[in-house]
């Protein structure tokens, strides 16, 4: 059996990697190409890469690098590297579920044992979640869990310590898959699991106690010879950094809501108990998939769950069946999520313990549990079950064959490592070769001097399509092909997100240079190989040409070019270096720095640091030049107010009550509503009604007002609108953060009640304007009441008392300037006096000064073949466009409305949208929305076309085959426009004292990523700014070289993202900065050697007295 193993591994590795070419796509790009560059960037506790991060939990993967390092100094080739390690995987998952099987079924038949590897190898979740998706530590994982799994049961059965030091070792050996916290957290379960079934179901008190001493071992030993790293986890998970990502990037809403998505799509019994997944073999690509829903097929796939399931039953009181039956069981109603029945028992510790969100996508996860019980049970079943002789020898071969063959033929013909149909027809394969000009552009920038970094254009998200010889879609690369820092892509990484993000936006303006000193770039890389409208990137010619008009400047010069790649190098007046001293310091919170220079005009060649202002204080900045933008853009509100609305206008926009809560019968009221409500899975639905609960509540707090009902009646009714208010404020929070229809809906509604409790002077109105006020709902100031027109408003929060210059529009010169609630008919705009804390300034503005029509269209009718149809050009840079139009349906029921950018792939255009008949109202309606065109598009197609309509069928029960027709419709439309939604800017700057050039000189040089050693010879002692243009990360400690630090109050945040600490001492000395977890990492290092050996000697020590006990 050991043979066939290794030979069918071998085969299966031979056919990936028979034509010589790298393998990768996803989320793990290309790890096996420049393995020692990977080392490095996971041997430290701080890796160079982009801005700087630290390593923390991905530096599992360091042993792992260091081995392929080792091998490619060998000169053995990256794709023969790969396929060793993937022959590796399949042998050792191979061998690690036989071995686990027969520990558990020793009697059991080598023709079933074969059926249960084979299972485990080819099963549609392995097939989906592990190989396809092509995500590294995954697979690392699908190797490791059966292998520490046999050696920890095997340590079970036979009593013996030594297996589960066998099982802890694994995970060093297969330390990559750990890097995944999702991974460590199924292993522990396997093993928590094991332990308490064991212990539960064993009577000896003796075995009992054996059982605790050796789980107790299991995670002494796991957390000693993996110290290394969880050091580093658990040094990241305590420190204020971790409480900013979770702040920046993750809520509980936002991952119940892609739980909830994901579990509707993945989670239906029908397909989990079959391992399959719901969306991939639902889709049309890759075509290949489509032979699994063969129907015959279907019914066979049914028939492995009905047999593991019959087993189970039948031999529930077996130890080893019900223990695998057990966790068949959990790994089901685990892999469901929260989907029905009993999705509610899943979803109250997902919400409540957050490190459990991190299986927001559980069939993905969990399907591993399923598979590793699943393929002991099935193998079992064909020996287990009542079939006669003859019938079970038959029905073994039958499912060998099912199994390898009809399960196996994606991975026994290579198509499980391809993706969607090309435009040549083929399947998107996961096959890559580097071109060699990038080789020759990383060799080029190795052999440049000095510390630098360089910026990758087109700049994108994390996502990335190369058109190279054979096209790779994935995971950015630029940070594994070459061997200098750079910035390539735009990821949720607190501070790098907030700057990057900006830099990507004027990635095609003329101020794309004055980001780059900050950044430390002193080149620009420009990449024309890649499929910009696959990711809707900007089209490099367009980029290319912005590049040589700043060549022609005299800002940039061509330097080197090979193949695809052009190298720019910045002027050396704008190339800042990674440490530097300065005291220029500008107070700004905006994160786009290249509006600075228009307050700070030796901007960019002179070096300048910006602080936030929650520094002001701190560091003593009150002297400093100081830019405001506004918090805040209130939306045009109408001059009119809602006051003038009526109070029968107001309540039938509010939920109707017919009863106060005086009647005995109440309490039955709020249960109705209580039953009714929507599960908070579904967020929108659920904020909704909630909005629309608490609105009931305020009409109850007007009707007992208006009705005068007794003062205990008020004040109970009040307290209860209150208390929901407080209740449900985190929820409206984030139903309001970003621009959507529910939080429209959501603002409205707040807004009425406020209008309705004031009308009636309730004591709950100050509650709900206090809250309004604090979530930026509402304006802070009153404005008066306008005959025509509109205010916008902008929402200032200013951290000094000063004189400011508004800079920005001109309109305020017509005189419909406010400042807070007071008209400004004569104002000096370089000269206005502000206090400290919130201000409003409002324009009163015509249509006109907001909005630009750029398309109209009167009275006209479209159906299916009309082809309506229009262009409209962009300006290139990201900008907002309205529509709106009245529609009536003469015929049909549905068509489409798109908008697609000349970026834009065919398949995703930036504005999309089906506009449905109403069921009961058949005269005119209105449609309005909004859509914001991505930068780099010069132009796009608003079109309105017909909805098509897919019909499949099958012909010979094996091929399906599909056509579209398009639906008919007939629909007048009026009043068409498309307006550009254009906001006049403000901002608030204070031209403070500047001073001149720094007087302070720096050496530096860098020991490695963690540490550098600084000279400084400082002539004043005037405070000045010590940059560290690496990632902020409170983790970085200054000291000079008597050991005394730069206290952490002096370490500031500075220029978005980077370190800075304020020094004054005078004179010649020397300054040490260091990253304090890398001496954790190094402790832990330490501490796992330390582990290591102890285990290696334990298992030598038990080897040794089992061979003396058998002389």
């Amino acid at each position: 059996m050991i043979i066939w193993i290794f030979i069918s591994s071998f085969l299966l590795s031979f056919v990936w990697f028979r034509s010589g070419h790298l393998l990768g796509a996803g989320e793990s790009g290309i790890p096996f190409f420049n393995s020692g560059w990977h080392f490095l960037a996971t041997k430290f506790a701080w890796k160079v890469s982009t801005l700087g991060n630290l390593t923390g939990i991905t530096t599992a993967s360091a042993p792992t690098y260091w081995f392929l390092e080792k091998l490619e100094a060998l000169g053995i080739p990256s794709f023969l590297i790969q396929a060793f390690v993937f022959w590796l995987l399949f042998f050792v998952s191979g061998l690690a579920i036989y071995f686990f099987t027969k520990q558990l079924f020793p009697k059991l038949s080598e023709k079933a044992a074969l059926i249960a590897v084979l299972f485990y190898w080819f099963n549609p979740s392995s097939l989906v979640n592990v190989w396809n998706r092509f995500v590294n530590n995954g697979m690392v994982f699908f190797a490791l869990l059966p292998l520490a799994s046999f050696f920890y049961i095997k340590g079970m059965q036979t009593r013996n310590y030594a297996y589960t030091i066998f099982s802890v070792l694994s995970t060093f050996i297969f330390s990559y898959a750990l890097t995944s916290t999702p991974f460590n957290i199924l292993l522990g379960f396997v093993f928590f699991y094991s332990f308490l079934y064991y212990f539960i179901t064993e009577k000896d008190l003796a075995k009992k106690i054996f059982y605790i001493k050796y789980f107790l071992l299991t995670i002494v030993a796991f957390v000693g010879v993996n110290f290394w790293w969880i050091g580093q986890f658990f040094s990241f998970s305590y420190s204020p950094d971790f409480l900013t990502t979770l702040s920046s990037f993750f809520s509980p809403e936002g991952n119940l809501g892609t739980l909830t998505t994901l579990s509707q799509k993945l989670g239906n019994l029908v397909d989990v108990v079959r391992l399959k997944h719901g969306t991939f073999f639902s889709s049309e690509e890759p075509s290949w998939q489509q032979f699994f829903n063969f129907p015959l097929f279907r019914i066979l796939e049914f028939l492995v769950p009905a047999f593991i399931l019959a087993t189970i039953i039948k031999g529930r009181k077996v130890r080893e069946i019900l223990y695998l039956g057990a966790l068949f069981i959990a790994g089901l109603f685990l892999a469901k999520g929260n989907n029905p029945p009993f999705g509610e028992v899943f979803e109250l510790p997902f919400v409540n313990i957050h490190f459990l969100q991190v299986f927001r996508n559980p069939f993905e996860k969990f399907s591993l549990i399923i598979a590793l019980a699943a393929s002991p049970l099935f193998a079992l079943s064909l020996n287990k079950l009542s079939f006669p002789s003859k019938i079970k020898k038959h029905l073994i071969v039958f499912f060998l064959l099912f199994v390898g063959f009809f399960w196996g033929f994606p991975f026994w013909t290579g198509l499980v490592f391809t993706g969607k149909i090309l435009e040549n027809g083929q399947p998107r394969s996961y096959k890559v070769k580097i071109p060699d000009y990038y080789w020759q552009v990383n060799d080029w920038l190795k052999k440049q001097n000095g510390d630098f970094r360089f910026l990758s254009l087109p700049l994108g998200g994390e996502g990335i399509t190369y058109n190279w010889e054979n096209r790779y879609s994935g995971i950015e690369l630029s940070s594994s092909i070459f061997e200098i820092s750079n910035v390539s892509l735009n990821t949720t990484i607190p501070f790098y997100n907030r700057l990057i993000s900006k830099i990507s936006e004027y990635q095609n303006s003329e101020n794309l240079l004055k980001f780059l000193p900050f950044i430390n770039a002193r080149f620009i890389v420009l990449r024309s190989d890649i499929d910009f409208r696959d990711r809707k990137m900007v089209d490099p010619q367009t980029l290319r040409r912005n590049l040589e008009e700043f060549v022609s400047e005299g800002s940039l010069s061509r330097k080197y070019e090979a193949g695809s790649l052009a190298v720019y190098e910045l002027t050396p007046s704008l190339f800042w270096s990674k440490i530097f001293v300065s005291p220029r310091i500008i107070v700004s919170d905006d994160n786009n720095l290249s509006t600075l220079s228009e307050i700070s005009p030796s901007l960019p060649n002179s070096r300048t640091v910006v602080v936030p202002s929650l520094y002001l204080a701190k560091g003593n900045f009150l002297e400093s030049p100081m830019l405001i933008e506004p918090e805040k853009v209130f939306s045009p509100i109408s001059g009119s107010s809602l006051k003038n609305m009526s109070e029968s206008d107001i309540l039938a926009r509010l939920f109707y009550v017919k009863h106060t809560p005086n009647v005995w019968f109440y309490p039955a009221i709020r249960l109705k509503e209580l039953v009714e409500t929507p599960p908070k899975r579904d967020f929108s639905g659920w904020i909704l009604y909630k909005a629309g609960i608490l609105g009931k509540r305020a009409v109850e707090v007007y009707k007992v007002k208006s009705d005068g009902k007794s003062e205990n009646l008020i004040k109970k009714t009040e307290s209860e609108y209150e208390g929901e208010l407080n209740r449900l404020s985190p929820d409206i929070s984030q139903a309001i953060s970003g621009e959507s229809p529910v939080g429209d809906v959501v603002r409205d509604s707040l807004l009425f009640q406020l209008v309705l409790l004031e009308k009636v002077h309730s004591a709950s109105a100050e509650a709900l304007r206090e809250y309004l006020l604090k979530a930026k709902i509402k304006p802070y100031f009153d404005l008066p009441e306008i005959n025509s027109g509109t205010y916008l408003i902008y929402h200032f929060d200013v951290p000094i008392e000063a004189k400011f210059k508004l800079e920005g529009t001109t309109l305020w010169d017509r005189g419909k300037l406010f400042i807070d609630n007071n008209a400004v008919t004569e104002i000096d705009s370089a000269n206005v006096e502000l206090t400290k804390g919130i201000h409003e300034i409002a324009l009163q503005l015509e249509d006109k000064d907001i909005y630009e029509v750029v398309e109209s269209e009167q009275d006209f009718t479209l159906n299916e073949n009309s082809g309506w149809r229009r262009k409209i050009g962009l300006s290139s840079l990201p900008e907002t466009y309205r529509i709106e139009f009245d529609y009536r349906f003469e015929e049909g029921k549905v068509f489409g409305l798109r908008f697609s950018q000349d970026i834009d792939s065919a398949e995703n255009p930036i504005m999309s949208t089906r506009i449905s008949k109403d069921e009961f109202f058949h005269d005119w309606k209105h449609f309005e929305g909004k859509f914001t065109t991505t930068n780099g598009a010069v132009g796009g197609i608003l079109e309105v076309y017909p909805i098509s309509r897919t019909s499949c069928s099958r012909k010979f029960l094996v091929k399906r085959f599909c056509e579209d027709s398009l639906l008919k419709f007939n629909v007048d439309l009026r009043n068409f426009k498309v307006t550009k939604v254009k906001y006049p800017q403000i901002r608030l700057v204070r031209n403070g004292f500047e001073p001149l050039g720094p007087k302070t000189t720096i050496e530096w040089s860098k020991v490695n990523p963690t540490r550098y050693r600084l000279k400084v010879n400082k002539l004043d002692a005037k405070a000045e700014m010590l940059v560290f243009s690496e990632l902020f990360n409170s983790g970085w400690e200054a000291s000079f070289e008597d050991g005394s630090k730069i206290p952490g109050e002096k370490h500031f945040l500075v220029n978005v993202y980077a370190n800075g600490w304020l020094i004054d001492r005078t004179g010649n000395y020397q300054i040490s900065l260091r990253f304090l977890p890398q001496k954790t990492l190094e402790l832990g290092a330490r501490i796992s050697t330390i582990a290591l050996t102890a285990s290696l000697l334990f298992i030598g020590l038990s080897l040794w007295k089992k061979g003396k006990d058998s002389i």
